[in-house]
């Protein structure tokens, strides 16, 4: 077998794809796997043995060419690209980026199958299997998606992870090792930052412990290191001075890795190396968060009401092999974060139109904007049943009202319902007028059973509530 993965997304995305790609050898040994990156982040990929060839896209040099007035130059590059890609004779292509160009390239390059998200004939996204749907509809921050993003690769490319699918950490340990800890004091945004200054005190709390501590980062970092060795000279700076292996082998042989939302976390995760991970509203630790046993999560709405104090405990307490208070725990790879947050009305509505799971309790508000989509799921149904007799303008008209009214309460808690209407409705290939109607008419089916299902458990159902007419919260056309 010949698998080629696409994955263009950045150095986070791309460690984050090594597990999955562990568990195609794993379960196909003798597969020859394939890689495309983007070319700024090839060195995320070129440690990894399973991968058997990589292939890399220079987007950069892409977009120069477009802005120099180089556009057919530019269709020319990447149709070479896509030629030498299909004389491979891919069996499967599996896209694990979520990007329209990343599903027209996919749907370009010749194989026997495929997954992820790639496009119609007619260049209109679709999905090749379920979880591309899923993460397309459900993931993201202020999303309700409960699945880490390494779970969800797998998922796409038709895989499960277990714990063997983790162990790199052999790669890469060195035969001596001290007993230190690894910090790094950046993030993958700035918004996901713990304040320097906060680092500063964290740093100073665990020299005054006689922790050893190695700071690790990128060159655009080293003026937070600086800022950390005017006030503690002490600690072993590495921001800057060290290439990809070499980080890779001081998360390895470390005892305990701390940080926020960032490459290196995702490689303390690869390394095995417990770490603590200080995460905020601005990413959802659940989807991207650690993945080594014994890892701590600690959670603040802001980054500034994260206290000093509380950092250092924690990184000693796994340092010193002491309980981490108000910490969520990482048992293992595969096991779900151990965690005191609360089930949302949200994440049961995912669970329930994915997974089968229980109904979600509905508020006085909910109830209301419950009748609303089941007045317009009932009005969508009366429309498309005048469409299977033939087009009719006054019908798709009311459609279309009725779906601008459902889409105008993504704001409400229901809002994972309607992002999997919409990801249903992208799933309908282009077709002939009276298919296209039957698909649409199945879905409107499928939409009004899940809302009489949380109605019904509910106990919303009134004494003859179906001889009353739904569409009575609608405004006529």
């Amino acid at each position: 077998m010949k698998i080629l993965l696409l994955q263009l997304a950045r150095f986070g995305d791309i460690f984050q794809t090594w597990p999955t790609i562990h568990a195609l050898k794993r379960n196909f040994p003798d597969c020859e796997i394939h890689i495309l990156v983007r070319s700024k982040f090839e060195s995320a990929i070129a440690l990894l043995p399973q991968v058997d060839r990589i292939w890399t896209l220079d987007s950069e040099k892409i977009i120069r060419t477009l802005i120099d007035g180089g556009f057919y130059a530019s269709v020319e590059s990447l149709n070479s690209l896509v030629h030498q890609l299909s004389e491979q004779g891919f069996d499967q292509v599996i896209n694990l980026t979520f990007s329209n160009f990343s599903g027209f390239l996919t749907t370009k390059i010749s194989s026997k199958t495929k997954r992820g998200y790639v496009r119609f004939r007619d260049g209109t996204p679709t999905f090749a299997d379920s979880y591309s749907k899923y993460f397309y509809s459900q993931t993201g921050v202020g999303e309700s998606n409960q699945i880490h993003v390494c779970d969800l690769f797998a998922k796409v490319a038709g895989t499960e992870l277990c714990n063997e699918d983790w162990n790199f950490k052999p790669l890469f340990q060195r035969s001596q090792t001290g007993r230190y800890v690894a910090i790094h004091l950046g993030a993958s945004h700035p918004k996901k930052c713990l304040p320097i200054h906060t680092w500063s005190e964290v740093v100073d709390q665990l020299v005054k412990k006689q922790v050893p501590i190695k700071l690790i980062g990128n060159k655009d970092e080293i003026r937070l290191a600086e800022y950390i060795l005017d006030r503690t000279p002490s600690v072993d700076n590495l921001v800057g001075k060290t290439t990809f292996k070499e980080t890779f082998e001081i998360v390895a042989s470390a005892s305990v890795f701390a940080g926020c939302d960032s490459s290196p976390l995702q490689i303390a995760s690869l390394m095995g190396t417990p770490a603590l991970n200080l995460s905020f509203a601005t990413v959802n630790y659940w989807e991207t968060g650690p993945k080594s046993s014994g890892s701590r999560i600690l959670f603040e709405t802001y980054p500034s009401q994260m206290k000093a104090e509380r950092v250092a405990d924690g990184i000693y307490g796994l340092y010193d092999g002491q309980v981490v208070k108000d910490s969520i725990e990482v048992k293992s790879p595969t096991s779900k974060y151990i965690s005191g947050r609360n089930s949302s009305f949200e994440s049961d509505l995912v669970r329930l139109i994915y997974f089968s799971g229980e109904c979600p309790v509905l508020n006085e508000i909910d109830r209301q904007i419950l009748n609303i989509l089941k007045a317009c799921v009932f009005e969508l149904e009366r429309g498309v049943n005048v469409l299977r007799k033939g087009f009719n303008q006054s019908s798709m008209d009311r459609i279309n009202l009725s779906e601008q009214k459902i889409e105008s309460l993504k704001n409400t808690r229901f809002r994972p319902l309607i992002f999997w209407f919409e990801a249903e409705k992208i799933m309908i290939p282009p077709s002939d007028f009276m298919t296209a109607v039957v698909k649409t008419q199945n879905l409107y089916l499928t939409f009004k059973n899940l809302i009489l299902k949380i109605q019904k458990a509910n106990k919303e159902f009134l004494s003859g509530s179906d001889q009353v007419d739904p569409t009575r919260h609608l405004n006529p056309v």
